[in-house]
């Protein structure tokens, strides 16, 4: 296995992993709406949402290349 072919496999795990994440996070939010206000919810998960997004641009650049 290359070094490159390591680094994606990587790369898509931790993926994978961040957008597991999201959806959990995610559904609590939908199913404990009354629980978690907007502003708190947003507030609480800002970044991990924000690291994932940008993931996302990175998987899209990875699969034009």
């Amino acid at each position: 296995m290359s070094a490159t072919s390591k680094c994606m496999l990587i790369y898509n795990l931790v993926c994978c992993c961040l957008w597991t994440v999201i959806l959990f996070t995610s559904l609590q939010y939908v199913f404990n709406k009354e629980k978690y206000p907007i502003t708190t919810f947003w507030s609480n998960y800002k970044n991990i949402i924000t690291i994932t997004q940008s993931l996302a641009i990175f998987e899209i650049f990875f699969t034009i290349i």
